[in-house]
């Protein structure tokens, strides 16, 4: 089954063995750790949804007779937590009546394992269900992002594509009644629409490249300060025309590790988004340190412009939302390149968030890992 979806884990799977008995939880230990499971353990049905809180088993192997809360009881909150819901649960017990097993599939158990277990059995239930889990999980995934790309391209590229075939269609019929000057300003409305246009398509193949896993991540040593001189130079041009000066403050000598392309595209999206949203005559600035969490480099791009208000700060990383809002020289702006720095940043493993600048304005702020040898090692083996 899961050769016909192409997908396959990209880690241990993680099983919660909840048991009242100490020796049945190192047995149950024993036996998983030496087949490639990650566990995790609770003695009472009370420590396990707490167990589940911090970090979600792919499935859960469950005792039925214990203190306090039994195995029914554990599984009816699991199931009836939409975050824990699709967890298979698995009983292991002594019972055998009808009853008890009817009550167990009624509370949301998917199987049942009678103790004393067969060992080989007992992996074999095991596996199936992780499979089955793993292969609803892909197809959730898939129709989330079916969703996601259907939302993006009627937001997005509804309306340049109309202005494309309205002013085309314009030109097409009346080109001989126009005078120079019409042809040439409408002429100069498409290319602006062709150049949005082709914005957003780079933005979606970026945007579902990432997403998807399809992008070929090539992370690297990189000195941020480098390619963050590159990019100011490309938008440099952009910025003087509204007389912006860009100034760079160098917090810390430490480099990354990152894919060059994806760090460059987060920093130019944001830096290009200052610059659309600055005031004329102001400054931005960017730079770079060791945040808190010293794995971590923290950068930050910030500006004096028209900043976010209240209301859009609940629509800004909303891929279904119609947000929209034009700069301070009127440049168009859908808000997809804010969505897509936010994937990548998340992909590397780092954070991207926003705040108020002081006396106005907006500063956008992300990690990336820090460079270390030890990082580079664990990349070239996996």
């Amino acid at each position: 089954m899961l050769s016909k979806y192409n997908i396959k884990l990209t880690r241990k799977p993680l099983i919660l063995l909840v048991d009242d008995t100490e020796s049945n939880i190192q047995v149950l230990a024993s036996l998983l750790a030496d087949n490639d499971y990650d566990l995790t353990f609770a003695i009472d049905g009370k420590s396990a949804i707490q167990s589940i809180q911090e970090a979600k088993p792919d499935l859960i192997l469950l005792d039925i007779m214990m203190p306090g809360m039994d195995g029914y009881e554990t599984c009816k909150i699991i199931k009836h937590d939409p975050e824990t819901s699709n967890i298979p649960v698995i009983f292991l017990t002594a019972k055998t009546q009808k009853e008890d097993l009817i009550q167990g599939f009624e509370v949301g158990g998917v199987d049942y394992i009678t103790k004393p277990f067969n060992e080989m059995e007992l992996l074999a239930r095991i596996q199936t269900h992780l499979k089955l889990k793993l292969v609803i999980d892909y197809l959730i995934d898939v129709n989330e992002k079916k969703d996601k790309y259907r939302t993006i391209f009627n937001k997005n590229l509804r309306d340049p594509f109309s202005s494309l075939l309205s002013l085309s269609q314009m030109i097409e019929q009346n080109a001989d009644k126009m005078k120079p000057k019409d042809i040439q300003n409408i002429a100069k409305i498409l290319f602006n629409a062709a150049q949005q246009t082709f914005s957003i398509f780079e933005n979606i193949i970026t945007w579902s490249a990432v997403t998807l896993n399809q992008f070929s991540f090539i992370p690297r040593k990189i000195n941020p300060y480098e390619n963050i001189e590159e990019i100011k130079k490309y938008l440099t041009p952009i910025a003087n025309k509204k007389n912006i000066s860009i100034s760079i403050i160098k917090g810390t000598e430490d480099d990354i590790f990152a894919d060059s392309d994806l760090f460059n595209k987060v920093v130019y999206s944001i830096l290009h988004n200052a610059i659309k949203y600055s005031y004329p005559n102001s400054n931005i600035g960017i730079g770079f340190s060791v945040c808190k969490n010293e794995n971590f480099v923290q950068f930050f791009i910030l500006d004096k412009g028209v900043g976010i208000s209240n209301d859009e700060k609940q629509l800004l990383f909303n891929i279904e939302s119609k947000y929209a809002k034009l700069g301070t020289s009127g440049e168009i702006g859908t808000g997809l390149s804010l969505i897509i720095c936010k994937e990548i940043v998340e992909v590397v493993g780092g954070k991207l968030w926003f705040e108020d600048t002081k006396g106005g304005g907006v500063t956008f702020y992300f990690t990336f890992p820090k460079f270390s040898s030890s990082l580079q090692e664990k990349s070239l083996n996996i």
